[in-house]
């Protein structure tokens, strides 16, 4: 493995590694389809779109095949790509095997210098982010780099590890079974079915809730209408989790495939509240959810909408304007996001059939073998990460109001602080 003290260059390194077995492997021997691929993924790692930057890749390329050009400046020109793109390049094409990154028995000390590296890595690659980390049974670490320890961010898609949580609390609290998880139709209040397209509330009657919470169910989206609406300048007001059923996808796939469905989520979402109604009386989703996690849990900057204090991408005209659904979009601090992570971890030492039911029913984001729970989120422009490992604690919360950034540095703190010595 390489070394180097600096995280920023040993990445650099590595880079330069997999890059260069690309060029040789597929530039010069030209396989014609790897090399477009390619390209167009660096295209697109460019928000907002931009012409001249599109240009300026495609010549590299043709420059790259063409001999024109030697594979240093090929390199210099891509070396500050996203390096989980550059990876993840690599393993797609064969050109690299990822180790095994097996969690410590033993939990590490993360040192002061563990911080000043990240500080210096945040630096180096210019990241506007905020960042949480440590192991849940302890004090969390919130380093204040750049002002941004305070700063809400959209969460995006980490709200779905809320809606299946809730999912799961309501099974504990007798308020859905778990053969409603498994039953054939979904229950849903009459009028959020009614205001759903006719392709998708004939599929809602050959379904369970468990489809729709494992992306099984072949349903689309809701964020391509809810996103154009906004970008023509009719902003929604959206004060209720139903407030999204406007936009529902008319379309869609066959039952059983893997489709990440927001809609699906939305839906999971309604399904609490109408199993939640029939006990309780009349109630909001956002209602159920303040009291059953985020008042739990003590997240006082938990909103469904854009506060204050909120960080985005001032290049999005649409980042302003998201509000949080069952599939996502909430708005947080890093912290408080992380205190969300903690709360699993001690929930289900507490409760060993939290776990289980996790393990049944949660596979959208529990993963079972590393016993870890983890969910990205993100659209073009902003990126949001949290992971807790259940077996060792380790927490890692990210949000960040740029592309990729948010990946990058939660992989950087696994692989330099969690996971095993690769220096």
């Amino acid at each position: 493995m390489i070394k180097s003290e600096s995280w920023f260059e040993r990445e650099l390194a590595e880079k330069r590694v997999i890059l260069e077995k690309f060029w040789h492997e597929r530039i010069i021997k030209l396989n014609q389809k790897s090399v477009d691929e390619f390209r167009k993924n660096i295209i697109g790692t460019r928000f907002p779109k931009d012409v001249i930057w599109e240009a300026k890749i495609n010549k590299l390329f043709v420059d790259a095949i063409s001999h024109k050009i030697d594979f240093d400046t090929f390199f210099d020109a891509l070396k500050y790509m996203p390096y989980i793109l550059i990876r993840g390049m690599g393993f797609f094409e064969k050109l690299i095997q990822l180790d095994p990154e097996e969690a410590k028995d033993v939990k590490p000390e993360i040192k002061s210098s563990d911080l000043v590296h990240l500080e210096r890595y945040m630096k180096e690659k210019n990241i506007s982010a905020s960042v949480t980390l440590g192991f849940a049974d302890q004090t969390l670490i919130t380093p204040d780099f750049i002002g941004n320890k305070s700063s809400a961010f959209a969460m995006h898609s980490i709200g779905k590890v809320f809606t299946g949580m809730l999912v799961l609390i309501m099974v504990k609290k007798g308020i859905i079974s778990e053969h409603d998880l498994n039953l054939i139709p979904v229950k849903l209040d009459a009028s959020d079915t009614n205001a759903l397209p006719f392709v998708v509330r004939e599929r809602l009657k050959k379904v369970s809730l468990h489809q729709l919470m494992t992306h099984k169910s072949g349903l689309g989206d809701y964020l391509d209408g809810y996103f154009a609406s906004i970008s023509e300048g009719k902003i929604p007001e959206m004060r209720r989790a139903e407030d999204f059923l406007q936009f529902a996808e008319n379309k869609v796939s066959p039952i059983g495939d893997d489709r990440y469905s927001n809609l699906g989520m939305l839906l999971v979402g309604l399904a609490i509240k109408h199993a939640y109604e029939k006990k309780h009386g009349p109630c909001e989703y956002n209602d159920i959810l303040q009291k059953y996690i985020i008042n739990e849990v003590g997240m006082p900057s938990f909103t469904p909408w854009k506060p204050e204090n909120a960080k985005y991408n001032l290049a999005d005209s649409e980042a302003p304007h998201i509000a949080g659904s069952p599939a996502g979009g909430y708005w947080v601090t890093s912290e408080d996001l992380a205190k969300f992570g903690q709360w699993i971890y001690r929930q289900t030492k507490l409760d060993l059939e939290l776990e289980s039911l996790m393990k049944k029913y949660g596979q959208e984001f529990y993963y079972a073998k590393d016993r870890i729970v983890a969910h990205a989120g993100g659209i073009q422009s902003s990126t949001a990460w949290l992971s807790v490992s259940l077996k060792t604690g380790a927490l890692v919360a990210v949000l960040s109001d740029q592309p990729h950034m948010a990946f990058e540095l939660k992989n950087v703190i696994e692989r330099n602080i969690f996971l095993k010595d690769l220096k």
